[in-house]
């Protein structure tokens, strides 16, 4: 009885070192894109913030300017 449950576990362990399936590869693809999409996220947030910087810099020099 144990010798056939250790046969079984060892089949298991082995039948999960196959090829990786178009299910595994479809979810890598999908962690992938999310990892994409979240990093042009934040690429995306830098440069509205670098904008918006540049936008209060420029409005504080204008206040400057009319105080002159």
């Amino acid at each position: 009885m144990i010798r056939a449950m250790l046969l079984l576990a060892t089949g298991a362990l082995l039948a999960g070192c196959e090829e990786e399936g178009p299910f595994e590869r479809a979810g890598e693809d999908v962690d992938e894109a999310i990892d994409d999409t979240r990093d042009e996220g934040e690429r995306f947030g830098d440069r509205v913030e670098d904008a918006a910087e540049e936008l209060r810099d420029g409005a504080e020099d204008a206040a400057e300017e009319l105080e002159r």
